[in-house]
């Protein structure tokens, strides 16, 4: 095999390491820089390979804003990678859950820096049922890792999505 061919295999294996724990930025920058190896030779079958594992990113990310020859790339993986995980009988990536108004309001203090104690204190809940609560909406989210980096990530996450007045 060819250097440059392991050294894309590499690079996908290592976006789908790093997304299983948890460094979703690291992952979607291993991607990326692998999808723009391998859009030059119209390599896409590695990504079907690994499609099972990178699917979140595959699916969720808008590669085209990122580079606009990826959008028709990714395109071609993604019919192809659903149905190779469909033969290895594996589920079909999970639905986003919808995100309730407590969700939401939970995401704004913790984007405030908000401590559990002080959002229990504002929300009139025990600090165990914060810590529960903020737990299953990291859940929601899919946001793995250490809770100074899911407490971060859920910040971020809230700036892009909260509502705008």
């Amino acid at each position: 095999m060819h250097y440059g061919l392991v050294g894309l295999q590499a690079r996908i294996q290592l976006a789908a390491a790093q997304l299983r724990f948890g460094q979703r930025a690291e992952a979607r920058a291993a991607l990326a820089a692998a999808l723009l190896d391998a859009v030059q030779d119209d390599f896409w079958v590695l990504f079907v390979e690994q499609y099972p594992a990178l699917a979140p990113l595959l699916e969720e990310e808008d590669w085209a804003a990122c580079e606009p020859r990826l959008g028709p790339f990714v395109a071609r993986i993604l019919p192809a990678g659903r149905a190779f995980a469909v033969r290895l009988g594996l589920p079909a990536p999970a639905p986003e859950l919808p995100l309730t108004d407590r969700d939401r309001e939970l995401a704004r203090l913790v984007a405030g820096r908000c401590t559990n104690k002080e959002i229990a204190a504002a929300l009139y809940l025990s600090e165990g049922t914060v810590k529960q609560y903020i737990n299953q909406l990291y859940a929601k989210l899919d946001m793995g890792g250490d809770p100074r980096t899911r407490r971060a990530r859920l910040a971020e996450w809230y700036q892009k999505n909260a509502p705008r007045n």
